[in-house]
């Protein structure tokens, strides 16, 4: 399957969920405020009043400095669970990525592109801690930043390593990954802005991944099909099962009679082979 094909889908996937999204919180709210107003059912009973239990004792009171460190600490293993969780996708992805490109597998092309895919641990990280848009924005330029000091300092040691000297102008990797990323990761970022909007936070996702499965199982079942119909084994079977394999007897006898007739086209007749006669006489070709 074609990327440009499925970058198209997706970004009408992205565009749609902006337009659809109100639509169903509004349905939502509406259903809402009808069930408060409906009628209740039958009260239910008052439980009978029971001895209040004997209430345990307080803990000790926590400053408020411990409580921050504390929350400081959790947030840091939760930024460095992501990092780890995405490190051994982003490189199994970097690798799939330069063997499709035909490019050489160098330890910079894999940082390169597993870097770049390493960055979506930022938003993941933002919605598991609830983290201000402009906090995770400085905490994403953090993270490229380092990714891209990494990036230069491990191509001057490919360098220095083939048996050359490293030079300054290998610090204008960093700007190539800037670039790298920023095409790579566009839509990302896009879907990110859509799906952060405060009104449709809450519905957003949802409606992203319905309108994607009925984005992307029409392309998917063509991909099927003709990769079936590519097949020796599965062509026969395949029509067999499909349109025709739905038409009744009736309808198969009745346009295989008319395929069998004559067809005039430009005041000449055209005469089917041995072959086709054979295949339309067994009703397995329809007009």
């Amino acid at each position: 399957m074609l990327g440009g094909e499925l970058s198209f889908h997706f970004l009408n996937v992205m565009l749609m969920t902006a337009l659809v999204a109100p639509l169903v919180l509004w349905r939502y709210r509406r259903a809402v405020l009808a069930g408060m107003q409906s009628r209740l059912g039958s009260p239910l009973p008052i439980a009978p009043a029971h001895e209040a239990r004997p209430r345990p004792r307080a803990a000790a009171p926590t400053s408020v400095a411990a409580a921050l460190a504390w929350e400081a600490r959790l947030r840091r293993r939760i930024l460095v669970a992501a990092l780890a969780a995405l490190a051994v996708p982003a490189l199994l992805l970097a690798l799939q990525y330069l063997a499709l490109a035909e490019l050489p597998v160098t330890p910079v092309n894999v940082v390169l592109s597993a870097g770049t895919t390493l960055l979506m641990a930022v938003p993941i990280f933002a919605v598991l801690t609830a983290t201000p848009f402009w906090r995770a924005l400085r905490l994403g330029i953090l993270v490229a930043c380092v990714v891209g000091a990494v990036l230069v300092a491990l191509s001057m040691l490919q360098r220095a390593w083939s048996g050359k000297a490293p030079t300054l102008d290998q610090a204008m990797n960093f700007v190539e990954f800037a670039k790298f990323a920023a095409i790579q990761l566009s839509l990302p970022l896009v879907l990110g802005a859509i799906l952060s909007v405060r009104r449709i936070r809450g519905v957003a996702p949802f409606v992203f991944a319905g309108l994607l499965v009925f984005a992307l199982a029409p392309v998917l079942g063509v991909r099927l099909t003709q990769a079936l119909l590519g097949m020796q084994w599965s062509a026969g079977w395949t029509l067999r099962g499909g349109i025709h394999g739905h038409l009744d007897r009736r309808d198969r006898r009745l346009r295989a009679k008319d395929l069998r007739c004559d067809l005039i086209r430009g005041g000449r007749k055209l005469h089917f082979d041995a072959r086709t006669r054979a295949v339309i006489t067994s009703g397995v070709v329809a007009a």
